[in-house]
């Protein structure tokens, strides 16, 4: 039933894409309101290199990966919205890049565009990785860190953006629940705290664009340093994460810096993220018995790109590591992955993304299976 579901919703998403005039973004005027309604979808085959002995073999499958609707529009002349609703997360609510619901959300912006308040679900700002859509890179899964089990994308809160210097500076704070994806299903936790979150950035000599593909061919450099930070302080833990530490009994504070540069097609970039948390019960599994009352995670990215122009063709490599506990011994986890993403005519986009694990730090034992997956990506 379920797969018979993810079809239908498959088709209907390439008929309405082929209805709206050779893929062409949908919009309304009314006065000084605005409307424009456009989507993706992908379905993708994943294999996983699995071992002989292994008998469980179900990664080896063909998804639907999101069917996404987009809304976005402008009421009254300045207040702006949007709402990404993605039907495939129907199933998995809470997943941190395909839930149901992926923003929903008010913002005004001054005219001058110095200052904007945005209300509602959204991303925090944390992490860059974290911010990039998945549409603008050319991976098909985001690294470890990254992907939504150490700590959480969205959330429901209020966030304010400032700029200065043409918009070469932008600071970024915001106040959330702090139950991450959850939040969406009612309350906060009993201790009724927030969670607090900020970023900045310098870019020069301009801003730069929130993509890891440059198909413009800038023939300028442009460089971006960020900083982000955040906080929060919770008696309820959740258990619907890999590790379990999302949410956790006790604080939370994670900090991170990153780097990207663009020049001629090519993208570069370099982020490490590291989270300290301290349990309230100092009998804690997360601290594995050790004499201390806080553990931490961390992780570094490391990616390049290049876009080839008379091939519509970008090409990228990606190193990462993650240390889910430093508590525990020779458990970095490494891993290199290449990427190819060819542009075709009517919005239309093939992806390869191919993992290779690499061993434990110093045991000289893969953790896990190299995997190799093969999307198709509508805009419409």
């Amino acid at each position: 039933m379920k797969n018979n579901i993810y079809t239908i919703l498959f088709t209907l998403t390439i008929i309405v894409g082929s209805i709206n005039f050779s893929f062409a973004q949908y919009s309304s005027n009314k006065g000084w309101n605005n409307l424009e309604i456009s989507g993706s979808t992908q379905l993708f085959y994943n294999y996983r290199f699995y071992k002989p002995e292994e008998k469980d073999r179900k990664k080896n499958r063909f998804e639907l990966d999101y069917a996404q609707i987009n809304f976005r529009g402008v009421a009254a002349k300045k207040f702006r919205y949007i709402i990404e609703l993605n039907p495939v997360g129907f199933y998995n609510a809470t997943d941190p890049d395909n839930g149901f619901v992926n923003e929903a959300l008010i913002s005004y912006r001054t005219p001058n565009q110095h200052f904007e308040i945005k209300a509602g679900y959204q991303k925090i700002p944390f992490s860059r990785s974290s911010l990039l859509s998945k549409e603008d890179v050319s991976f098909l899964q985001r690294p470890e860190m990254t992907r939504g089990d150490v700590f959480s994308r969205r959330d429901m809160g209020v966030l304010v953006k400032t700029t200065f210097c043409d918009q070469r500076i932008a600071i970024y704070t915001g106040v959330f629940n702090g139950t991450g994806e959850l939040t969406l299903q009612g309350d906060n936790d009993a201790s009724g705290n927030v969670e607090v979150a900020g970023r900045i950035e310098l870019n020069y000599p301009s801003p730069m664009d929130e993509t890891a593909i440059d198909r413009q061919d800038i023939t300028q450099p442009v460089f971006a340093i960020g900083a982000n930070a955040r906080y929060s302080d919770k008696v309820t833990g959740e258990n619907i994460s890999e590790y379990g530490y999302k949410t956790i009994i006790g604080t939370k504070t994670g900090v991170g810096a990153d780097f990207a540069a663009k020049y001629r097609g090519w993208v570069a970039s370099f982020e490490v993220l590291q989270f300290t948390m301290t349990p309230d019960d100092t009998a804690s599994t997360f601290l594995n018995g050790k004499p201390t009352d806080y553990f931490r995670v961390g992780g570094m990215i490391a990616e390049l790109s290049h876009y080839v122009r008379k091939l519509h063709t970008a090409f990228g490599v990606r190193y990462d590591d993650f240390n889910p506990n430093d508590l525990t011994v020779k458990d970095t986890r490494k891993n290199i992955s290449g990427s190819i993403a060819h542009y075709m005519k009517g919005n239309t986009i093939l992806r390869l993304h191919y993992w290779h694990r690499l061993d434990l730090e110093a045991t000289k034992k893969p953790w896990a299976d190299d995997q190799i997956r093969l999307a198709w990506l509508l805009q419409f």
